[in-house]
């Protein structure tokens, strides 16, 4: 078992954020907003059968859906943002964000 460190970065304005990793729903929030001083919304530990991880993002009311595949073994933490032009950027990573 690995465990994947999932946070939610830059671009949350109150929008409700639902996080599954492997089918499974791990985080559900309304009213993620992102603390500009850290330019953090949220963040959260998921244990990993294995290594690898499906996460998939669902961002309402803005109806944002999006998908990615990560090798919790070779990058443990896994950055998210919600762009202003309405789409979700995943940043894995094998570094620790700065504000962890």
């Amino acid at each position: 078992m690995t465990k994947l460190h999932i946070s939610l970065d830059d671009g949350f304005t109150g929008q409700s954020v639902t996080l599954l990793v492997n089918g499974g729903m791990v985080f559900h929030q309304p009213g993620v907003t992102t603390d500009l001083r850290t330019a953090r919304a949220d963040a959260l530990d998921v244990d990993i059968e294995g290594t690898l991880a499906h996460v998939t993002v669902v961002v309402e009311p803005d109806g944002l859906q999006a998908s990615t595949d990560v090798d919790s073994s070779a990058t443990p933490y896994l950055c998210i943002d919600l762009l202003a032009h309405g789409t979700i950027a995943f940043r894995p990573s094998q570094t620790m964000p700065r504000y962890m």
